[in-house]
């Protein structure tokens, strides 16, 4: 009878042994999936981004791909200047009756500077409608233009090196919508696009400088000019 009981209680044992192996096999294979296909996501979002020639064609790859690797019901993308304090850019979808459509909102609409700069300062933030009435969390707006408000809103710095560019966010209806792993998933995002989103920054300097010069020289009648030995003027240019 005890050498029975040995045995049963050895191959009980053996059992929650192997079904313990199976559950971390199975979540192994979950990993390497989810992994892989957010790589995949990552290497289609270059491709496209390369040929995109302004800030609004880069926000919506952006956010489509955090569409397709976590899904949301509202999501922006915004570019914010530290020196100066303000919001630069800004790109915002809702779901509006079953629909995506782009928002034009103004910038306090979107977000307050305060939660960027916490953003900025904490890191990706995972936060649900109850804890921000429960913690009385200030900077957080309803999306304008949505019946139903956010019940989970996701954020993550947009950051090159030290140098802090913009905030990333996608929201749900859902109250139990995203975890940690969304979470980690959307930082990895915001992390990959930097580049991208530097790229336009300079994109629209360079163009703001380029018109600036344009209004210059538009404005002032003659640039180049030649004389002759005797300092009259031979030619005009401008």
């Amino acid at each position: 009878m005890k050498d029975q009981n040995r045995t049963r209680k050895a191959l009980g044992e053996e059992i929650a042994r192997l079904r313990k192996r199976v559950t971390e096999l199975e979540q192994g294979e979950k990993t390497l999936c989810r992994e892989e296909r957010i790589r995949k996501a990552l290497i289609h979002l270059g491709k496209k981004s390369s040929a995109a020639i302004n800030y609004k064609q880069v926000a919506r790859l952006v956010l489509k791909t955090a569409d397709e690797l976590i899904g949301w019901d509202a999501g922006f993308l915004i570019i914010y200047s530290e020196d100066e304090d303000n919001i630069h850019e800004k790109f915002l979808i809702n779901k509006l009756n079953g629909r995506r459509k782009e928002v034009l909102l103004s910038p306090d609409k979107v977000i307050k500077t305060s939660i960027i700069k916490q953003i900025f300062k904490q890191g990706a933030r995972l936060i649900s409608r109850d804890t921000v009435l429960k913690r009385k969390i200030s900077g957080l707006v309803k999306l304008g233009g949505i019946k139903h408000q956010s019940n989970f809103l996701m954020f993550t710095p947009i950051k090159k090196g030290n140098k802090n560019l913009g905030v990333l966010s996608i929201q749900s209806h859902n109250a139990k919508a995203y975890n940690k792993q969304d979470l980690e998933i959307l930082r990895v995002l915001a992390d990959y696009c930097c580049d991208m989103i530097e790229r336009t920054i300079v994109q629209n300097r360079l163009k703001q400088s380029e018109e600036q010069l344009r209004l210059l020289t538009k404005q002032i009648p003659s640039l180049l000019w030649t004389t002759d030995k005797s300092l009259r003027l031979t030619s005009i240019l401008g």
